[in-house]
């Protein structure tokens, strides 16, 4: 039989779903007393008060199991909190009666990928709704936002631009100076047979140049810290909305695959508390991860500076490569982690998210090499029939391509979102049961969004 789980509530701020374990501790712990509520779902829609439960607050002699009287006597409804019994209106559709009990297991990356798109073709097509879809599509905007963050900066770029020159790093000559060069060649005939020789000569020339520039540059930056500054503030501002839009994408998805026909305004409200822990998480792996690359990005420019000019192209070239893979990857990796793995204990379990996190990396083994394999080729995959289709749009309508886009990505982000919850339900079957929490709302809007349910 699946854990029982447990709520509990104080000055009016409720905490769970956890476990009997983790609530006996959070009573042990001060974090509430005997005149605080409780509420399992054994008690149907009102909750208790805590000193009703024996076990929580036990002389030492006392035993620690869980307590199995449900039936003790109930203070009035009237002071309590909202049950989640009420406000989780409805039961989790991945709970299976025939699957209580069963211990975890090591997941199955395709099977999972497998029951992910068979429950993606049930959320669209029974029965298909456009605003059903239209809300799905609202998530992937926002996700397809998150990609695309640093493009309202690109304001800031002018002034940066000045600042930099003046500071020294040559952003004309090397690699701008070569693509400006061919780009109108190219233009203007074609580039030739003849002309192919001096193209990669000139790019190996222009590679080096624009290597020793940025790396005298970066040992040089206590010269111009006012410079440096700025490009820091811009790198966080850039991450924080990077961590924003994506925080609110990667909840919403999930909190629409529980309640498919809410209102879209319910699923940002339910997932505001769960998106803010996730925000605070992403922001700190996303800035941690921009002075990583700004890292590889020196570490291949001292190679470039200090590859012989003799050296071929290829070799030239795999002095760079190598540090920017391996950051590449470990962004990949990271993200991965952070949306698949962390996010779900998030918003099912109640987790922080460096808990969320560090629980995953425990639980990590052979399986998620397997998982990020077949996730590149999926990925890859909906990139190319993504290029194919999206191209024309481009062309024709510009200002609406990104909700476009996201309509067409909307079914890739659902089977994202489904393929990390049917691997988490693997890791953990008992919280097949849980459902998001949902966020109290005034008695008015709440009959508002129950009547556009409807």
């Amino acid at each position: 039989m699946a854990s029982v789980v447990w709520y509990w509530a104080r000055n009016g701020v409720r905490t769970g779903p956890v476990p009997w374990e983790s609530l006996r501790a959070s009573a042990h712990k001060g974090e509430f007393g005997p005149g605080d509520w409780v509420w399992t779902p054994g008690f149907g829609r009102e909750w208790k008060r805590a000193s009703v439960l024996d076990a929580l607050f036990p002389p030492e002699s006392a035993t620690e199991g869980e307590p199995s009287d449900a039936k003790a006597e109930t203070s009035s409804p009237s002071a309590s909190p909202e049950s989640p019994a009420a406000v989780e209106d409805v039961p989790s559709p991945f709970a299976d009666a025939a699957l209580d009990g069963r211990p975890p297991e090591t997941p199955r990356t395709a099977r999972a990928l497998a029951n992910a798109w068979r429950n993606v073709l049930a959320l669209l097509a029974n029965p298909f709704s456009w605003r059903r879809y239209a809300a799905f599509a609202f998530a992937a905007l926002l996700l397809l936002f998150g990609s695309q963050s640093i493009a309202p900066f690109g304001t800031f770029l002018p002034g940066v631009t000045r600042r930099l020159s003046d500071s020294g790093l040559d952003l004309t000559g090397g690699i701008p100076a070569f693509l400006s060069k061919w780009t109108a060649a190219i233009s203007r005939g074609g580039v030739t047979a003849a002309d192919q020789g001096t193209l990669v000569s000139e790019f190996a020339a222009a590679l080096r140049h624009s290597a020793t520039s940025f790396s005298a540059w970066m040992a040089s930056t206590p010269r111009h810290l006012l410079t440096s500054l700025t490009l820091l503030l811009l790198a966080a501002a850039a991450a924080a909305l990077h961590a924003w839009f994506l925080s609110r994408g990667w909840t919403v998805m999930l909190h629409r695959v529980y309640r498919r026909d809410e209102p879209v305004a319910r699923s940002w409200i339910d997932a505001r508390t769960s998106a803010r822990t996730v925000f605070r998480g992403a922001f700190a792996m996303r800035f941690a991860l921009v002075l990583c690359w700004t890292a590889a990005a020196w570490i291949s420019a001292a190679r470039l500076a200090a590859a012989p000019e003799s050296a071929i192209l290829a070799e030239t070239l795999s002095r760079a490569v190598s540090p920017l893979a391996a950051m590449a990857l470990l962004d990949a990796a990271a993200m991965v982690f952070a949306r698949d793995f962390a996010v779900p204990r998030v918003v099912l379990l109640g987790q922080p998210f460096a808990s969320a996190l560090r629980g995953a990396l425990r639980e990590s083994g052979f399986w998620t090499v397997r998982h990020l394999l077949l996730l590149s080729l999926v990925t890859s995959l909906f990139v190319i029939l993504s290029a194919l289709v999206l191209q024309p749009f481009a062309a024709l309508v510009p200002p609406f391509f990104p909700l476009v886009a996201a309509a067409f990505l909307a079914p890739y982000q659902m089977l994202r979102s489904l393929w990390a919850l049917d691997i988490f339900f693997r890791l953990h079957p008992e919280a097949r049961t849980n459902v998001p929490p949902r966020a109290s709302v005034p008695p008015e809007i709440a009959a508002a969004f129950a009547g556009r349910r409807g």
